[in-house]
């Protein structure tokens, strides 16, 4: 994931420019420079909601990615809501009611077999804000292809 990579590399670049202050200063300069660079781009994707709802939903980050290395409680809180709202908004699209009768007039029953296919009946709900929590809640996962675990549930 970007933010993990880009907190990587700003902690080196840090460590790099306080434990070797005795540096030729074009290579302070330049390592200045590039963390400059790193920090506006980081905060592209720190503002981003795209990035903070995938890092929540990255099983081996969750909240507890931002926890432990030292974010702000808001932050956290407010990427917890992102990904809250979204969850509420995907459920609300598999709710959506039908204008289908379900209750089929026996001649039409008989007449128009395709009326009972499995196919085409209501999908059961099966999201809830449960299903959300339960997720936020359990450990953290060694998950190395995020796509292909989310598949898998």
């Amino acid at each position: 994931m970007v933010i993990p990579a880009m907190d990587h590399i700003d902690n080196v670049f840090t460590k790099c420019i306080i434990q070797n202050a005795h540096l030729d200063p074009a290579i302070s300069a330049a390592l200045g420079l590039v963390k400059r660079t790193l920090n506006r781009y980081y905060s592209c994707s720190n503002s981003s909601e795209v990035y903070q709802i995938a890092m929540v939903l990255h099983p081996r980050h969750k909240l507890s990615y931002f926890q432990s290395a030292g974010w702000q409680q808001d932050w956290i809180d407010t990427a917890e809501d992102l990904v809250r709202t979204e969850f509420k908004c995907y459920v609300s699209h598999l709710l959506v009611p039908t204008n289908r009768n379900d209750n089929p007039s026996p001649l039409e029953a008989d007449v128009n077999i395709f009326n009972h296919l499995p196919t085409l009946s209501q999908p059961k709900p099966t999201a809830s804000a449960k299903e959300l929590n339960s997720y936020l809640n359990a450990d953290i996962e060694d998950v190395s292809d995020p796509i292909a675990w989310w598949y898998g549930h």
